[in-house]
């Protein structure tokens, strides 16, 4: 008796000493969460983010509810570089924009995001990476990873109107893509199962277009299928119309992918 006593003793310290530690980070959440949206950050979406201007009041509304909601979620960090609301806002829309259509969506294989005042600190993940020219990256970290953003590209990526890249929506599209575990091109938590054997073969079919010289998707696509889908990504999310009249089958099929359509 004396021994079971004793083990439920240890196993209540135990939760007393998980619960004071996760304490500041629960407070934390509610505290953002229980904020309200300031006039000055709806004015910095306004000014900066295109995707936020289109929506409705109601869909404007909840686009804020998800920002605060990833803001509470994960960290971000500034290396060198003062972190401004502008700054937390442009990471927190370009998670958000990609499955705003997903109301409960949650990166929860991401801990951090890491932005530097010019290209990301180096860190060779295989012979093909440029290291000299890494504007951002999804860093492996146990079960869930850090994200480094460049911040001088994170901003080119918001004011470039219609332009085809933008560094956020290419590293989310990294960890959307590593949702199932896997980061290979092909988003199996968001994809149908009856759209992988149509998305692999115009993915095929446009890496060859590619090598050709006979498209305007970013030819670094063509480092691998992760990067392909990610390069696609920035393209679909940066310039709906363009990528529509050049890529209409891509279009609709991931139309189908991010719209639950």
């Amino acid at each position: 008796m004396t021994g079971i006593i004793s083990l439920l003793v240890l196993a209540v310290i135990a939760l007393l000493i998980f619960i004071s530690t996760k304490l500041p980070g629960i407070r934390k959440k509610h505290k953002i969460l229980d904020n309200p949206f300031s006039e000055e950050w709806k004015k910095i979406l306004e000014d900066k983010v295109s995707f936020y201007r289109t929506l409705s009041p109601a869909n404007k509304e909840r686009f804020r509810e998800r920002v605060k909601v990833f803001l509470s979620e994960v960290r971000i960090t500034g290396v060198e570089v003062e972190l401004t609301d502008t700054l937390r806002l442009l990471v927190a829309s370009s998670a958000i924009i990609p499955v705003f259509a997903f109301e409960e969506w949650s990166y929860i294989n991401l801990s951090e995001v890491l932005i530097y005042n010019g290209l990301v600190e180096t860190y060779q993940i295989s012979d093909a990476d440029n290291q000299n020219n890494i504007l951002g990256q999804v860093r492996p970290f146990q079960s869930r990873h850090i994200l480094l953003l460049s911040m001088p590209s994170l901003l080119a990526g918001f004011e470039k109107i219609n332009s085809k890249e933008n560094v956020g929506f290419h590293e989310f599209a990294h960890l959307i893509d590593e949702a199932d575990g896997t980061i290979d091109g092909v988003p199996r938590v968001l994809m149908p199962e009856e759209l992988v054997k149509p998305w692999t073969h115009l993915m095929y079919k446009e890496i060859e277009r590619i090598k050709e010289g006979k498209s305007d998707i970013n030819p670094y696509g063509l480092t691998n299928h992760a990067e392909f889908f990610a390069v696609v990504c920035e393209y679909f999310f940066e310039n709906h119309d363009k990528f529509h009249a050049h890529h209409k089958e891509m279009y609709e099929l991931l139309t189908k992918v991010f719209s639950k359509k």
